[in-house]
């Protein structure tokens, strides 16, 4: 999977921004504004955060 952003990535595995904030203990301000293109991570953030993600989707935790 190629994504251009974290929510692209986020709607991916289907949770909704405070689900994301709880599993990976990022504010939820601060992915509602990733979200929103108000603010963007740093190249290495995002990679990490949608890594993240799609493990904990093919671990069967989301």
């Amino acid at each position: 999977m190629n994504f251009n952003t974290i929510k692209e990535a986020r709607e991916y595995v289907g949770i909704s921004q405070r689900r994301m904030s709880d599993l990976l203990g990022i504010p939820v301000r601060t992915i509602e504004n990733w979200d929103s293109g108000s603010r963007q991570p740093t190249e290495w953030v995002k990679n990490l955060v949608i890594d993240k993600l799609i493990e904990l989707k093919n671990k069967g935790v989301i």
